[in-house]
């Protein structure tokens, strides 16, 4: 009985080890970010709207300038210019494409930009957020414009489906 009694121990342990393991995993996961599915790539999204004949110029890899004070949470960043739009305020007129891998860092930036856009009058901005994609566009692209850009992120194929 005693043999029985070393090997059932180990066994109990370890079948609560992995169910409190489960359990915790469960509850934490929405404190720590729930991660998600790759889904889009910057790049992906950028195609998509070139595709739709809407002005995507001189795409760059945004660096910490460009995100001003905005948290840097972002998977992929990059920028372009809407070289259509004359400058009527201090900020050029472009868009801005960030992939996230979790909602938690997805919210937090899309939180600064929309509360950003609040604060300050001209700095208004359309903010669109699809799935793993944020797009922004600046205040200086008209709104109709702007939704233009909004409108192809929601209707293009999920990459899976491409």
């Amino acid at each position: 009985m005693s043999v029985n009694r070393r090997f059932h121990r180990p066994i109990v342990w370890l079948v609560a080890l992995l169910v409190g393991t489960a359990i915790g995993a469960v509850l934490w996961s929405p404190l720590l970010g729930s991660t998600r599915d790759p889904g889009w790539t910057a790049e992906q999204v950028i195609s998509a709207l070139q595709a739709a004949d809407l002005e995507v110029e001189s795409v760059y890899e945004m660096s910490k300038p460009d995100y001003e004070s905005a948290p840097q949470l972002a998977t992929t960043a990059l920028a372009f210019y809407v070289p259509s739009v004359l400058n009527c305020c201090s900020e050029e007129p472009r868009g801005l494409v960030m992939t996230f891998d979790n909602d938690k860092d997805l919210e937090a930036t899309r939180a600064y930009y929309d509360m950003r856009g609040q604060e300050v009058v001209w700095y208004a901005r359309e903010v669109f957020v699809r799935d793993n994609v944020l797009l922004v566009m600046t205040a200086s692209v008209p709104v109709d414009m702007a939704r233009n850009y909004g409108r192809v992120l929601n209707e293009i194929a999920k990459p899976s489906e491409s």
